[in-house]
């Protein structure tokens, strides 16, 4: 069962006491929450794609914009799972996320998961 723990103040310091015990504060650490709970639920619900057409001893350039003149920011594997588009495409290049890569790829090396 997933679970959050967290320590938004420690009551043991008078001065935060007051602080934690404010109605302002207490909303925003409840705003916070729930916006940071909502974001990794809907995450699982994000599409993802795996690299294709890339023989195996080479790697996909992650490019810096949409087009391969550009310069490269990455690479994923030819193995690479867990792709996400992260903006609409221009025609054929895809602005992707891959771990904590982030840039552009031509669409004829992704597929759907």
């Amino acid at each position: 069962m997933p679970a959050v723990l967290l320590e938004a103040g420690v009551i043991v310091n008078r001065d935060e006491e007051l602080v934690v015990s404010t109605p302002a504060y207490q909303g925003i650490i409840a705003t916070a929450i729930t916006e940071a709970v909502t974001k990794f639920c809907e995450s699982d619900q994000i599409a993802t794609y795996k690299e294709v057409n890339v023989p195996p001893n080479d790697a996909l350039s992650v490019r810096s914009g949409p087009n391969a003149d550009l310069s490269i920011v990455g690479t994923i594997p030819s193995n690479g799972r867990g792709i996400r588009i992260v903006d609409a495409c221009s025609e054929e290049w895809c602005q992707v996320e891959y771990l904590s890569i982030r840039g552009w790829v031509n669409r004829r090396f992704l597929s759907s998961e």
